[in-house]
């Protein structure tokens, strides 16, 4: 059951992928995302994985001009997932296909409370004309799986996979834009009441553009859990002192970028076909399941604080590849009704592509 389910999904993003070949040119001022890679999730559509990319600028007659429109992306399916993405509007594709998004973190399971991850997540964005190429209408749909493993019990499968529904609209041209968004998201293990493990997380954002190097967010995430972070907070700043830094001092997920200027030299070509980026980052990863075993249906909820350091190389074309490994710390599982288990810190690393 479980591998039919998962081969119809992977069916359903091959089609939307070759649809995109199909259309291409269906809208010829229409999307293309950056070809800077999505920020870490821990779900879905990013689970940490989707758009986070950085802005766009370009220097003109010395001050710093946005080609990006600051239109923000903000995905909601767990706490990772909400991250920040420029889709700029002279760098969408142009076709309903956007990006497609994969990635693999694992944790080991080492010391007396260890706690295993095996971790992948794919996704597709797509983006509408609805109701205008201003105003997208952004369709994400994704799969993820976790293993998690201890040395005392059997490994755990998990999965998440849905759809996303999130809608960008400016209000004021190059100020001030609004981000709704919706999911329908299956939380368990493919066995017993689907009903149960439905979920509904959504989120509303303000972005507010003090000037092409400063933006302001605020909002809320709702994500239809049953602990502590049902209902979070989002925003703070997106700080672009000059091309080569961006700063991001963001909830739940932080993250400062720098350009590797030094060795662009290695580049012969003149039209620098890409760059390579490193960046120091914080974000908080979880998720919620409603899991049954032995006709027994047990809810679970899990969350970890991790610190990162990472390594992107993005190419023009749009494909970004990224490296990036860290600690764990403040790890618990809680299975109800059973206590709530604390492994160790433990290191990661996660392997990420997008294309």
């Amino acid at each position: 059951m479980k591998l039919t389910i998962c081969k119809i999904f992977l069916l359903i993003l091959f089609l939307i992928s070759t649809f995109n070949f199909c259309t291409a040119g269906l809208h010829a001022d229409s999307y293309d995302t950056s070809s800077s890679l999505p920020y870490p999730s821990e779900s879905g559509s990013g689970s940490f994985s989707s758009l986070n990319t950085m802005p766009e600028i370009m220097i003109d007659a010395e001050k710093y001009i946005d080609l990006t429109e600051g239109i923000q992306l903000i995905p909601s399916k767990e706490i990772g997932d909400l991250y920040l993405s420029n889709i700029g509007q002279n760098e969408r594709r142009k076709s309903i296909f956007q990006k497609l998004n994969g990635s693999i973190l694992g944790i080991p399971n080492s010391g007396k409370k260890g706690l295993g991850l095996l971790q992948t997540d794919i996704s597709i964005i797509t983006a509408f004309p609805l109701p205008t190429e201003k105003s997208p209408l952004i369709i994400t749909p994704s799969f993820s799986h976790k293993r998690f493993s201890r040395k005392s019990a059997d490994s755990l499968d998990l999965y998440n996979t849905g759809v996303d529904f999130r809608w960008l609209f400016p209000v004021i041209d190059r100020k001030l834009s609004f981000d709704i968004a919706t999911s329908v998201l299956y939380s368990g293990n493919f066995e017993g009441s689907t009903s149960k493990a439905i979920r509904y997380p959504s989120h509303i954002a303000a972005i507010w553009n003090f000037n092409p190097r400063l933006k302001l967010i605020i909002g809320i995430a709702y994500l239809d859990r049953s602990d502590d972070y049902n209902l979070l907070p989002i925003g703070g700043l997106i700080w672009t002192p000059n091309p080569d830094i961006n700063v991001e001092l963001l909830f739940p997920i932080m993250r400062i970028t720098r350009r590797l200027t030094y060795f662009d030299q290695w580049d012969t070509n003149s039209n620098k076909n890409f760059t390579r980026w490193i960046y120091g980052a914080f974000e908080i990863g979880g998720s919620s399941w409603n899991y049954e075993r032995n006709g027994k249906n047990n809810e679970i909820n899990y969350h970890d604080f991790r610190f990162a350091i990472g390594y992107e190389h993005r190419c023009n074309s749009g494909t970004t590849l990224g490296i990036e490994t860290g600690c764990v710390i403040g790890r618990e599982i809680e299975i109800k009704p059973s206590p709530t288990y604390k492994p160790d810190t433990a290191f990661f690393i996660r392997l990420r592509i997008s294309i």
